[in-house]
């Protein structure tokens, strides 16, 4: 059986991508999008609205931008650059 994240797992570790990436306001926009793309199907399961999982996280209301990773991850893959 998958462990499935709780809120407060995806509350806690968008905090974490926010702060680590907060050096500058896009540094952080992109951050937030690539934190929805990576974990979209946690965010579905979990069924909580972007701007509340945002308010939990302690973070600025990015749930458009959270919305839009969650958005691109069917056509989307992130991976390294060469």
């Amino acid at each position: 059986m998958a462990f499935a994240m709780t809120i407060e797992d995806l509350a806690t570790r968008l905090r974490e991508t926010y702060l680590g990436a907060r050096d500058t306001d896009a540094g952080a926009t992109v951050a937030v999008c690539l934190f929805g793309v990576k974990h979209s199907r946690a965010l579905v399961q979990c069924g909580v609205p972007m701007h509340k999982l945002c308010r939990m996280a302690g973070i600025p209301n990015l749930s458009p931008t959270l919305s839009l990773g969650t958005n691109l991850a069917p056509y989307v893959s992130i991976g390294k650059l060469p």
